[in-house]
């Protein structure tokens, strides 16, 4: 069993154990513990969502107390198009974009919940947790007791592969997670994408991997994103304790899945 300390809000130094629903990936240890000197994730994401919408006034509560600490808000819409002739589309504020003055995090209230996210550069999950549970804290004290439906957290990678002698690179040689092609491509595609839905054995997860070729975001180098979308919808938790676990659990089956989707010549890449 591992042993997970937490120093939350209402946790403080609490231990949460993590059960063997946690199963040792072929990577072995490292793919659950592994920290890289260049972390090749651009974007990571914790969101809630709530059972049941939350109300529009209490949705503005929780957002004039995240502003409080992330100053920089826009209003969120969406767009509702109405059939027949002459009507115009119409708008909806679903909730709110909060931004802290730095930019590195983003607070999202909205109806269906909360959405958390940290942009490059990561900054190492104790610190992104912590940042997060100070907004969920926030978020729960202005719209009181609300059944939270589903739990996932999101890490979107992007790995630079430099291009060398020739601009020819197999994805193989990267990813463990591609496309088949037919002989007649010469088996080489200048871009691709795939998206695959299916559940993390041993753990209450699902993942949404999607990879595929990026644009270029550095010269001489070619790069693939590895999108990984994990999320509990089914007997999701309510207590802080229990939440607080299934993170920490999400985190050790997001590592378990990003290991086994590279290969060892992204991970010296990444070192």
């Amino acid at each position: 069993m591992l042993t997970v300390f937490a120093s939350i809000y209402g946790l403080d130094r609490k231990s949460v154990i993590i059960g063997p629903t946690v199963r040792r990936c072929r990577a072995g240890v490292r793919a659950l513990m592994a920290k890289y000197q260049k972390p090749p994730i651009f974007e990571a994401i914790i969101e809630f969502r709530t059972a049941d919408a939350v109300p529009d006034n209490l949705v503005d509560k929780a957002a004039a107390s995240i502003k409080k600490r992330y100053a920089r808000a826009q209003e969120l819409h969406e767009f509702k198009v109405k059939l027949g002739a002459g009507k115009a589309p119409e708008t909806d504020r679903i909730g709110y974009k909060l931004a802290s003055e730095t930019g590195e995090f983003i607070a999202q209230p909205r109806r269906q919940g909360l959405a958390f996210s940290s942009l490059a550069p990561y900054p190492g999950w104790t610190a992104f947790t912590a940042e997060f549970f100070e907004i969920w804290k926030r978020w729960k004290k202005a719209v009181g007791p609300h059944r939270v439906g589903r739990i996932g957290i999101r890490f979107q990678n992007r790995i630079d592969v430099p291009i060398g002698e020739t601009e020819r690179i197999d994805s193989d040689d990267y990813l463990r997670i591609g496309i088949r092609l037919p002989e007649s491509s010469g088996n080489f595609a200048d871009t691709w994408q795939v998206a695959a839905v299916s559940p993390v054995k041993g753990t209450p997860f699902m993942v949404i991997m999607k990879a595929g070729t990026a644009d270029r975001a550095l010269f001489g180098h070619v790069s693939y994103n590895l999108d990984l979308d994990l999320y509990c919808d089914v007997d999701v938790p309510q207590s802080d304790d229990d939440i607080v676990n299934l993170l920490a659990q999400a985190k050790l089956a997001k590592n378990q899945v990003f290991e086994e989707c590279i290969t060892d010549k992204s991970r010296a890449l990444l070192a």
